[in-house]
């Protein structure tokens, strides 16, 4: 897995558990989009479902780039959840595409009372699709890069001292053009071994979620997935804070001459 999947994993599921809790207290049918970061592969989105826990069954669907999305199928499943649910949660890849790879946000603009073509992300154009078809409360949120920095959610699984080392190693011994790896052994308890690959076998290429991974439908993600993506976002460190908020490492230097004065 890339160093940093399971932090943002961890930030992406804690985030829809907070946005599960949220739309509960609405006694109105409500359908919550949730845009999440991922154009060509559905790995963070796919980790929204370590959200779901023995009461909070959000988000209720679940849309990756690995299956075209079908645009009929996707109103049918949001009225079923909602026979169900008071208020529904979807979680969706910025990059989910139709079965002619074209982008959803680019090909199913929703027009106004106008005639103007609502052209935004993918979020908001779900929403629009809610709208015009099921006429009910919809809102979308974007998760964009927030979990990139959200340090104080990290994993103690994730945080790669010891990919640090193996690659000073690697350099250490005159290794060049490589990228070093941690190679899974076990899940529980979960254990690494380091290795490294040549640069060329990763740089550029994309990491798909397996097919088999997702179900039938392409609304959802399977066992395989949670049991993958779960041992990655255990662990808490110890926060440090001032002023009532994560106390950071000075960046300063990366600003050069912004602070003389």
């Amino acid at each position: 897995h890339t160093p940093g999947y399971g932090s943002a994993a961890k930030y992406v599921a804690s985030t829809l558990l907070e946005i599960g809790h949220d739309t509960s207290i609405y006694p109105i049918n409500s359908v919550t989009i949730v845009e999440i970061m991922g154009r060509d592969a559905g790995w963070l989105t796919g980790a929204s479902v370590l959200a779901r826990n023995k009461y909070n069954h959000a988000p209720h669907l679940i849309y990756l780039p690995e299956v075209a999305f079908n645009k009929d199928e996707f109103i049918e499943d949001v009225k079923a959840a909602m026979d169900k649910y008071n208020n529904v949660v979807v979680a969706a890849s910025e990059g989910i595409k139709d079965a002619d790879g074209n982008y959803i946000s680019a090909t199913n603009a929703v027009e106004d009372t106008f005639g103007h073509s609502q052209l935004s992300g993918t979020g908001k154009c779900l929403e629009y699709i809610v709208k015009e078809s099921i006429q009910v409360k919809v809102r979308s949120v974007e998760i964009n890069i927030l979990q990139r920095s959200a340090a104080h959610m990290s994993s103690i699984t994730d945080i790669a001292f010891r990919l640090g080392r193996h690659a000073v190693k690697c350099a250490i011994e005159g290794k060049t053009g490589i990228m070093v790896t941690a190679i899974r052994k076990n899940n529980e308890p979960y254990s690494i071994d380091m290795g490294e690959t040549p640069v060329e076998n990763v740089a550029g290429l994309v990491k798909h979620v397996p097919r088999e991974w997702i179900n039938e439908r392409g609304n959802n993600v399977t066992q395989e997935f949670i049991d993958y993506a779960y041992p990655l976002i255990l662990g808490e460190p110890v926060v440090k804070y001032q002023r009532g908020i994560p106390d950071y490492l000075d960046i300063s230097h990366l600003f050069p001459n912004k602070f003389d004065n």
